[in-house]
C-alpha cells in the first residue's frame, strides 16, 4: 500500500502486509483508519496518522541565519525526528473468515467497524478496536458494501440484481431490484451524514440466467392501451428488445446500457 502526495504525485510511504495483490481498500470518515482487502482471503487494519506533508520531505530543513541559537537546532533535530515517524502504522489487525478473495470493504472508526465481502463467504463485521469477528451474514454473491455513519449497510447482489439494507445487529431493512437497463453497480458511495447513497453503473450488458426477462408496465391512458394490445414485449439476454404483433411479424431494437449516477435515501432505498 502505498501513500502518495497529492500536490506532486510523490510516494511518500510504503507499507506491505498482505501475501497477494490488495484487491481493495477503504479509509474511516475521519481519516484514522485505512481497511485493505486482498487475494490472500484476509483484511487488515492500519493506523493512519495525518500529519501535513511538506515538500522538502524527506529531511525538514530550517533556514536559520548565520548566527542560528541552539534553541533552533533543538528544533530542527525535532522536526527531522517528527519527519522520520511514519504515517502508516501497522499491521494493527489481520481480519480473518473469509475462504476467497475479498471484493470490497469499508470501516468506520467512530462505530468501530470493519466491513469485508468476497463473492462466497459473504458479508463479514469486525471490530476495529479488537480486531475480532462481531458478525457474520450469510449472503450469498455480495459484489459491493457501503457502510453508512449510522451503521446501516448497502449491499449489491449482482446476480440477483438487487440493492438490500441492514442495519450492524445483521437486521434485514428493505431490497429493491435494478433492471438490467441500468448495467451493472460499480460502485457504492454513502453521504457524510448517512442519509444518502451514490450508485455508480457501468454501461455493460448484464447477462441473464434465463433466455428472456419480459417488460410489465402499468398503462393507465386506454387509447395507449388498445394501441398494445396484441403485442408483446421481451429483452432477451444479448440486450435485443423485441416487439411482437400478433399477425404483423415482429421488430427488433438493441438496448445499449448507459453509466448512469443513481442517489438513493438509505433507509428505505427510494429513488
Amino acid at each position: 500500500m502505498k501513500l502518495i502526495a497529492g500536490e506532486n504525485a510523490r510516494t511518500v510511504e510504503t507499507a506491505w502486509g498482505h501475501s497477494a495483490p490488495i484487491t481493495c481498500l477503504a479509509l474511516s470518515p475521519d481519516g484514522s483508519v485505512c481497511l485493505t482487502g486482498s487475494r490472500d482471503s484476509t483484511a487488515i487494519l492500519w493506523r493512519i496518522h495525518n500529519r501535513a506533508i511538506s515538500n522538502s520531505e524527506p529531511g525538514l530543513m530550517l533556514s536559520a541565519g548565520s548566527a542560528a541559537s541552539s534553541v533552533t537546532d533543538k528544533l530542527d533535530t525535532n522536526l527531522h525526528a517528527e519527519a522520520k515517524r511514519t504515517r502508516i502504522e501497522g499491521p494493527l489487525h489481520v481480519l480473518r473468515g473469509h475462504n476467497d478473495d475479498l471484493v470490497c470493504c469499508c470501516v468506520n472508526a467512530d462505530l468501530d467497524i470493519a466491513v469485508t465481502c468476497s463473492r462466497v463467504g459473504g458479508v463479514l463485521l469486525h471490530s476495529v478496536t479488537r480486531g475480532r469477528l462481531v458478525r457474520s451474514l450469510h449472503i450469498e454473491n455480495a459484489n459491493l458494501v457501503g457502510l453508512s455513519s449510522e451503521g446501516i449497510l448497502i449491499i449489491w447482489n449482482k446476480i440477483n440484481r438487487s440493492l438490500s439494507t441492514f442495519n450492524i445487529n445483521g437486521i434485514f431493512l428493505n431490497s429493491i431490484d435494478l433492471s438490467p437497463a441500468v448495467g451493472d453497480v460499480t460502485s457504492i458511495a454513502v453521504s457524510v451524514d448517512g442519509q444518502y447513497a451514490a450508485i455508480g453503473t457501468n454501461c455493460k450488458k448484464h447477462q441473464q440466467p434465463d433466455s428472456s426477462w419480459y417488460i410489465q408496465a402499468d398503462i393507465s391512458n386506454e387509447s395507449l392501451q388498445k394501441s398494445m394490445e396484441g403485442m408483446t414485449l421481451s429483452v432477451s439476454s444479448s440486450g435485443m428488445m423485441s416487439m411482437k404483433y400478433e399477425g404483423k411479424g415482429e421488430a427488433e431494437y438493441d438496448l445499449q446500457a448507459s453509466p448512469t449516477i443513481m442517489l438513493f435515501t438509505v433507509h428505505d432505498l427510494h429513488v
